[in-house]
């Protein structure tokens, strides 16, 4: 089910810090601050993209703007779905053998191109399969089931109202909803507006988000590893591409090196095109003060486990919004569930708080802190199992993770009883 995380965040304290705002100070120690605190602050530095009318051909994957209704009814017309004789069903009641009615033909229909004249009271047309039928006429005859005289027509039986008719307006009736402001523009989405002749929509474009990672001992996949300490790169790949599955389109950034002015200079580049810098690396000094050198930083500790000191900065003269998650696979991916997801939702469009969440009932104690809210990454295969990623821990492990079970602080979880636990995108 979806639901607001921001529930569960009140059981993790409101008390409210002080103002906080980005400064350019690097401070040495690291300002305190609760979830909830450090997760608004961030929110207040992001702003929703700006709509803008797009053709529908060239607006996949993005986020509707508007409510969108039909203005024409589909079919476009009542038609007959057999040869036979538009008739209003009300002047056959009684028809019989015995007592058959007679009714003038006032024409034929044979093509679809143009209404017929109003079907008179008494009397009827000839149609053919696909024509419209005139108004005023709510059933259709066979051929077969009535007698052709002359001029006119015998009808030796009663029929009853829309038999033989595909009514005007049974697929899709004028004003009925199609798209709802929100909503994402699928091909199937698109192709129903379209069918109703929708052209153009109004809708938010895919926010740009650079992700990047730092470190010396980081390489390319593809490229060769040269020394025993060397790692390759897997965060720029993961958080790349869970940028995607929330509705923002990445930019993977090439391995920094922890040098000063290479990252200064980096930042300072992607920010003429991004909405929010997503980079991976410990928040050392010379990281701090690159971030200082390029906009205003902000240097939080964050009631949190896992995860460390949360690095954030507006960057640039765009003031765009940079994220740093700590390198340590646990730490890491808790962090971008739960700080980097609220700021790529609020610049889609959609809410900020809404995640996907579900119940489950674990097979042991969880363990808890009093004053500290734990995210405990865990695996869903065997029942609900925690995963204890060590320091050397990375993305083969983080296969195995299905949920993040949200413990508040002070709250002991035991068997029999459920935990709250996010479902991240897959």
């Amino acid at each position: 089910m979806l639901t607001q995380y921001g529930m569960f965040m009140a059981k993790f304290g409101r008390n409210k810090a002080p103002e906080a705002s980005v400064g350019q100070v690097v401070a040495a120690e690291p300002t305190a601050r609760t979830v909830v605190a450090h997760r608004d602050f961030l929110l207040s530095h992001v702003e929703q993209a700006k709509p803008f009318g797009i053709g529908l051909f060239e607006a996949r994957g993005l986020t509707l703007c508007e409510t969108l209704a039909s203005d024409i009814d589909l079919p476009l017309f009542s038609a007959a779905t057999v040869d036979g004789w538009a008739v209003r069903a009300s002047n056959l009641v009684g028809a019989s053998p015995q007592r058959p009615i007679a009714m003038p033909v006032m024409g034929e229909v044979v093509g679809a191109n143009t209404l017929p004249e109003p079907l008179p009271v008494g009397a009827t047309f000839r149609v053919s399969a696909g024509a419209p039928i005139p108004s005023g006429a709510d059933a259709v005859v066979p051929y077969a089931d009535a007698t052709e005289l002359g001029d006119g027509a015998s009808f030796e039986a009663e029929i009853p109202v829309r038999s033989n008719v595909r009514e005007r307006g049974t697929r899709v009736s004028d004003g009925s909803l199609l798209a709802v402001k929100g909503s994402e523009l699928t091909p199937k989405v698109i192709a129903a507006l379209s069918e109703v002749g929708i052209d153009k929509v109004l809708a938010l474009p895919k926010p740009r988000v650079a992700v990047g990672s730092i470190g010396n001992d980081l390489v390319a996949p593809g490229a060769p590893l040269t020394r025993l300490r060397q790692r390759y790169d897997y965060t720029t790949a993961l958080y790349a591409t869970a940028v995607e599955a929330y509705g923002c389109q990445a930019f993977p950034m090439p391995i920094l090196d922890e040098d000063e002015q290479e990252i200064a200079r980096s930042i300072k580049a992607q920010a003429i095109s991004s909405d929010l810098i997503l980079l991976i690396g410990e928040a050392t000094d010379s990281l701090r003060a690159a971030l200082a050198a390029t906009g205003e930083v902000d240097y939080a500790q964050v009631a949190i486990r896992p995860a460390g000191p949360q690095l954030f900065a507006v960057v640039g003269e765009e003031k765009v919004p940079l994220l740093v998650l700590p390198p340590q696979a646990a730490s890491s991916y808790v962090s971008f569930e739960v700080f980097a997801v609220p700021l790529l939702l609020k610049l889609a469009g959609l809410d900020p708080l809404e995640r996907e969440v579900i119940n489950q009932v674990p097979d042991e104690k969880l363990p808890f802190d009093p004053d500290v809210p734990q995210f405990l990454l865990a695996s869903l295969k065997d029942g609900l199992q925690l995963l204890n990623l060590g320091e050397d821990a990375g993305a083969i492990e983080l296969r195995e993770v299905d949920v993040i079970v949200v413990v508040p602080p002070g709250q002991e979880i035991v068997p029999g009883r459920k935990a709250v636990c996010w479902v991240p995108e897959r």
